[in-house]
């Protein structure tokens, strides 16, 4: 009866303004949100766990991004709202969602994540736009939040 809390973060490159985008595993394996898989996201994320108990939201996003992606360094995200849809896998989940800014260009996937790559804000229209393209609600509901950060902030 109760929501999880779960970090959302999307990766900002702020030299190229460019969006990291992915499709998630298309496989189970250890991949614990069946209903997300195959799927196209923006936002890296997952539950809080106990080993994020101090801190547990900067925590878990910190955690999330490393468990999910490969890079040098792992900037700090920055919250700047949330996500609360009463339906589906999101009845029972309440997204945080931020953006971490990176100057780093080479990014690998790793854990959950298939295929990843920078795209623009005119290539992640173009995304959202096709019909045939399976986007994650909840990057298809934060985008227009961060389509304006992008805008108004760099």
């Amino acid at each position: 009866s109760l929501q999880q809390i779960i970090p959302y973060v999307w990766l900002l490159n702020i030299n190229s303004k460019k969006i990291f985008a992915y499709m998630r595993t298309q496989s189970k394996g250890d991949y614990q949100e069946k209903r997300l898989l195959n799927k196209f996201s923006c936002g890296l994320g997952g539950h809080i766990d106990k080993e994020d108990s101090e801190n547990p939201i900067n925590n878990a996003m910190m955690r999330e991004l490393q468990e999910e992606i490969i890079m040098k360094e792992y900037p700090s995200p920055e919250i700047i709202g949330y996500v609360n849809l009463e339906h589906g896998v999101h009845a029972v989940h309440f997204g945080v969602v931020s953006i971490a800014q990176t100057a780093e260009e080479d990014i690998k996937s790793d854990d959950g994540v298939k295929e990843g790559k920078w795209l623009s804000i005119e290539e992640l229209e173009q995304v959202f736009a096709n019909p045939e393209n399976d986007v994650e609600e909840w990057t298809r509901v934060s985008w227009p939040f961060i389509k304006n950060y992008i805008s108004t902030k760099l």
